[in-house]
């Protein structure tokens, strides 16, 4: 009995920690989505183009904004469920008790591990890259790292992936990446799928080093599946069949296009 009681403490610590670290998690994403909004509400909902008009759905901010939304609600209910089970006292009472290392424990840079990749995705990678390869950097890295449950793995993967995105960062800030369109338009997209691939494959290599490996590699390929055709499946829905155009149409998107017209 004194050992599942043990259990049943740790369980309650956890549970306490999460309930904490979601209050600071959700109003950061509330935040987050309303800046969405923000930049969403600047681009045109209605425009004229060579004399026909355009109506909202097939807008460019439509995307952004159903992006922001869902951003927003999922934050509030977080926010609210998480007050509800008193995350507001375990929050304070988890700041008094880690004071010099709560920006090194496990909750910290799981939340890191989640803002991060959003962060760069929205600000970045969608107005820079091909939305299916932007999409996919996204989603390899959150789902994979996080599906594992492997806190070593989080780490070590969240390194290599800030070092990846310090690059894009500053081929954006330099500008470098237009004028390597410049000599050709798909450039930046060959890059960031040379990007992708490394990451996959650093991640392989983690999986692989695990002492779980047997139990990580089924997870990896499944992760990664959903990783690679999400951002093509929704991409094909927005574009081909509700005629939404995508935040940027790159490599993916021309070579989806072909093959399109090739059918059609």
């Amino acid at each position: 009995m004194g050992f599942f009681k043990e259990i049943d403490m740790d369980q309650n610590d956890k549970n306490k920690d999460m309930r904490g670290a979601d209050i600071v998690i959700s109003i950061i994403f509330l935040i987050l989505g309303i800046f969405i909004l923000i930049g969403a509400s600047q681009m045109p909902l209605t425009d004229s183009y060579g004399g026909v008009d355009s109506v909202w759905y097939v807008s460019p901010a439509l995307m952004p904004i159903i992006i922001g939304i869902a951003i927003i609600l999922l934050s509030i209910s977080i926010l609210s469920f998480a007050l509800k089970q008193g995350g507001m006292k375990l929050l304070k009472e988890s700041i008094a008790e880690r004071k010099k290392d709560i920006l090194f424990n496990e909750s910290m840079i799981r939340m890191l591990a989640t803002l991060i990749p959003l962060f760069w995705l929205v600000f970045v990678h969608l107005r820079m890259l091909d939305f299916c390869i932007a999409v996919a950097l996204y989603l390899t890295f959150t789902i994979s790292v996080f599906y594992f449950e492997d806190s070593k793995i989080l780490k070590e993967t969240l390194k290599f992936y800030c070092i990846l995105m310090i690059i894009n960062l500053l081929f954006r800030v330099t500008t470098l990446n237009i004028i390597l369109d410049g000599f050709f338009v798909f450039t930046t997209d060959i890059l960031a799928t040379i990007e992708l691939i490394v990451l996959i494959f650093y991640i392989k290599k983690k999986v692989k080093a695990s002492d779980v490996k047997n139990d990580l590699i089924k997870k990896y390929h499944q992760a990664l599946s959903v990783s690679l055709i999400t951002p093509i499946a929704v991409a094909a829905i927005f574009r081909f069949a509700l005629r939404i155009p995508m935040p940027k149409e790159g490599f993916i998107m021309n070579f989806m296009y072909l093959i399109y017209y090739a059918i059609k």
